[in-house]
């Protein structure tokens, strides 16, 4: 699914959990690249437990925010946004 088939809705979200005012901000702001993924927001959870560095977990409904945190030995700490968008996740890694 490409970014352009967010909803407005999930895109208000995206651009409030990076406490962002709106849109064209986030798009101009942020060049990384979104990932869509089937992986659960379960899964998300059961796999930060085995991250390197867990850092700081916050959630909402449909949404998680893992701050500086690290996947394995040797990659740089990163924020991990997740938004459950129903049949699929977005996420981004900032």
């Amino acid at each position: 699914m490409e970014i352009k088939n967010l909803s407005i809705k999930d895109w208000k979200l995206l651009a409030k959990i990076t406490k962002l005012n709106n849109i064209k901000e986030l798009v101009i702001k942020y060049d990384e690249p979104l990932v869509f993924t089937r992986d659960t927001l379960d899964g998300f959870r059961e796999a930060r437990l085995n991250y390197e560095e867990r850092g700081q977990a916050y959630q909402g409904n449909n949404y998680l925010i893992f701050n500086k945190v690290q996947a394995t030995k040797g990659q740089q700490l990163q924020d991990l946004y997740i938004i459950d968008c129903g049949e699929f996740r977005v996420v981004s890694a900032l």
